[in-house]
């Protein structure tokens, strides 16, 4: 798209046909829907790690990902916290393991892992000070330094060795406009390489952060250089949702905050252009009232807490209140989805904000495709969805003892 380079990837575009019959039946529901004969389902295939307390368990994960052909399994494990040490592995779908790489040479002066990305040829690792990349096997291949940014942060790695980075909020009281400025509601992405020995970076898109900090004032509102108030992060967020197409080398962006199912979607390329766009109208999820009402007590507590009223009146709960609804956002509806995930099957999964039973519905298309209706899967709720193959989907589960396993679910189709 000519001329898209900053904000044209924002324009509006033609409504999609429809979904399923069955997913047309099920938007009057205001939270749950139905299985219907078009569904795609996924049985227990592989498990990599033991149960919590057992020798072999897994802790955290940080990152995960497969091989293009499904043969091995790459994971960024978190085994402690204070002090930070992180992991990378490389595993068989049927828990053997490979590699642990990166731990001596150049790669451990790049400090810990904080992400991955697959590769033709092997996986990249990402660390605060640069890339490493290594074989199917965790080889050691080649590194890339990575440049220091100001509120910004690299997120992914061209074929060229430029790079993807997302720009971060400023500090809430700047954000939400407490120091006398503008609040600031958005960010960009920014294409970043290297020419003459100096990193360079253009931003190619915006990025909307609307909703998504929470904070009330506690002094008496007037603009000063440190205002008092506490904050926290909004408990219904619809910001928009930023994933890297490693396979294509694009950024994506899914704007959430349009009308109550609607979803855009939109992969643009490092020189800016829009290559893919496409809006989709899922089943609306009315956001429950207890929730938001739970939202504000919470809120509430909080602010008679800071102000030290032990046993508030009926005016001080009364101007609490008010405090917490103003600060609040507080939807009708839930966003239509809550996380989108390239896969190295080439498609994108997202997962939404319907539910049946202990199940969650995914949404699957092809990046590019716009006229085919998305398959629909449902998986575990419990299951956090990392990558798929044509036959498999991959994540892992989280136990509240601590801990996790890796799991392979195989695709079932209706």
């Amino acid at each position: 798209m000519a001329g898209s380079r900053r904000t044209g990837y924002r324009t509006r575009f033609s409504r999609f046909a429809g979904l399923a019959a069955c997913v047309a039946a099920a938007m009057p529901a205001p939270k749950h829907t139905t299985i219907c004969a078009q569904d795609w389902t996924a049985l227990p295939a592989f498990r990599i790690g033991e149960m919590p307390g057992r020798e072999g368990a897994l802790q955290s994960i940080r990152g995960m990902s497969v091989s293009r052909d499904g043969s091995r399994v790459f994971l960024i494990e978190s085994v402690s916290l204070r002090p930070l040490v992180r992991r990378v592995q490389v595993w068989t779908p049927d828990g053997t393991l490979i590699a642990e790489p990166g731990a001596a040479g150049e790669v451990a002066t790049f400090g810990d892992p904080v992400g991955m990305q697959v590769a033709p040829d092997g996986f990249w690792v990402r660390y605060p000070a640069g890339h490493a990349k290594f074989s199917n096997d965790g080889v050691p291949l080649e590194t890339v330094e990575s440049p220091f940014l100001d509120r910004a942060d690299v997120r992914g790695l061209l074929e060229d060795h430029s790079m993807f980075a997302l720009g971060r909020l400023p500090p809430p009281t700047v954000s939400l406009g407490w120091t006398g400025a503008e609040p600031v509601w958005h960010t960009q992405v920014l294409h970043v390489e290297k020419s003459d020995g100096e990193w360079n970076s253009e931003p190619i898109a915006t990025v909307g952060w609307r909703n998504y900090w929470l904070g009330v004032r506690t002094d008496d509102g007037r603009v000063r250089p440190d205002p008092r108030g506490f904050f926290r992060g909004q408990p219904f967020p619809n910001r928009d949702l930023v994933y890297f197409n490693a396979s294509a080398g694009t950024v994506g962006i899914v704007i959430r905050d349009q009308g109550p199912g609607e979803v855009l979607i939109h992969e643009i390329r490092p020189d800016g252009d829009t290559i893919w766009h496409r809006e989709l109208f899922l089943p609306p999820v009315t956001q429950p009232a207890q929730e938001n009402e739970n939202a504000i007590q919470d809120v509430v507590q909080r602010i008679l807490e800071t102000a030290g009223t032990s046993v508030p009146d009926s005016v001080a709960r009364a101007t609490a209140r008010q405090k917490a609804i103003d600060a609040l956002y507080l939807p009708t509806h839930r966003p239509a989805v809550y996380q989108a995930t390239p896969a190295v099957s080439g498609e994108l999964w997202l997962r939404s904000a319907e539910t049946i039973d202990s199940l969650a519905v995914w949404y699957v298309m092809q990046h590019g495709e716009s006229t085919r209706q998305p398959r629909r899967v449902l998986l575990p709720d419990w299951f956090r969805l990392r990558d798929a193959t044509s036959t498999h989907v991959w994540g892992f589960r989280s136990y509240p003892e601590g801990g996790s396993q890796i799991l392979g679910l195989q695709l079932v189709p209706p």
